[in-house]
């Protein structure tokens, strides 16, 4: 079954590797017959764990633009991201749940709803410019301000630069790659003083 998703708000996971290859690109490119592997990690209750990406589908072409699958096998919800279009691996089944937050970011009151990722929470972390943008270094969105005063103690506020929307997904070598807006208009927000 071969499929082309358009983009949504969610991130992609992929099913295992055996332990004869840590990396899994060896095994994936097995797993694909040649084709590139998406991976994905796996949903750990209400948020996205952080276990080992495993092999969801393969990507039958690299023309497009990014897309979050969602993938299901054995009743556990996978999320990864690929440019293009691909089939799923074998055994999985498709599913069409939002993706999660990655569970580093559950305890934010307030995240971006157009930002998504698979990638570790570091690279993460530098590709949404955590700690110099709208989101502070957890990658929660800070506090809007007009003036100081809007601010809790020990911080002021501050124009800062934005990060409209990003999408972050492994590619076949498991690498963080990522597409969407960056620069945009600024915020006043409240920054540590």
């Amino acid at each position: 079954m071969k499929t082309t998703w358009i983009f949504a708000v969610a991130l992609l996971v992929g099913c295992s590797s055996d332990g004869d290859d840590p990396g899994g690109t060896a095994n994936g490119l097995e797993a694909c017959g040649g084709n590139t592997p998406v991976y994905g990690r796996a949903a750990l209750g209400d948020c996205l764990g952080a276990d080992a990406p495993e092999v969801i589908a393969c990507a039958t072409s690299s023309e497009g633009d990014p897309v979050t699958v969602c993938a299901e096998k054995d009743g556990k919800k996978y999320w990864g991201g690929v440019r293009g279009t691909f089939e799923l691996a074998a055994g999985f089944s498709a599913c069409s749940e939002p993706q999660p937050l990655l569970c580093e970011f559950a305890a934010c009151a307030s995240t971006k709803a157009s930002f998504s990722s698979t990638c570790s929470l570091a690279d993460t972390k530098q590709e949404w410019a955590c700690g110099t943008s709208d989101l502070d270094e957890n990658c929660c969105l800070r506090t809007t301000c007009t003036g100081n005063e809007d601010c809790g103690s020990g911080e002021h506020c501050e124009q800062v630069d934005t990060i409209d929307s990003r999408t972050c997904y492994l590619d076949s070598n498991q690498t963080c790659q990522c597409a969407g807006q960056t620069g945009g208009l600024g915020a006043m927000v409240c920054v540590p003083d």
